[in-house]
């Protein structure tokens, strides 16, 4: 970000490329993200709608890796509270979907996947995981509502 804010001058294009520039390292799963955004706050100050519309998507990438793997065998929780374990899942062919509702294009997905799930619907060779990585429970049960 030092390399843009040094050599580029033209305010929209330098938007731009940090805009862009936070956005694809929210999306690593390695890196030390804190240190990153804390940087990119202070370079963005002056937009802090900019701020506003990545916090959550950082917040939920700083939660969700943290520097630590994934649990070996996590729990998973459908809409309805039921669970089950990820290594139920194991022998069969598995589509596996993640989104948040922050994320747009991943909720423009939902009803294509849907579609898809409906078409293999009783085949006992492939199963569907929809995986939501919202930090908000309440927020991804509420946008499975609207879709």
């Amino acid at each position: 970000m030092k390399v843009i804010d040094k050599e580029i001058t033209n305010p929209k294009v330098k938007s731009l490329l940090t805009n862009m520039f936070i956005y694809g390292y929210s999306m690593m799963p390695t890196g030390d993200i804190k240190t990153i955004w804390e940087a990119y706050k202070v370079f963005a100050k002056d937009y802090p709608a900019v701020i506003a519309k990545y916090e959550p998507m950082i917040k939920t990438a700083m939660k969700s890796f943290n520097g630590k793997p994934l649990p070996s065998d996590p729990t998973l929780e459908a809409p309805d509270g039921s669970t089950c374990k990820l290594s139920s899942l194991y022998g069969k062919l598995t589509y596996i979907d993640m989104w948040a509702t922050w994320c747009g294009p991943c909720c423009k997905e939902i009803p294509h996947l849907e579609k898809v799930v409906e078409k293999y619907k009783g085949n006992d060779k492939i199963q569907f995981l929809s995986l939501s990585i919202d930090a908000n429970k309440q927020a991804w049960l509420n946008k499975l509502k609207k879709v």
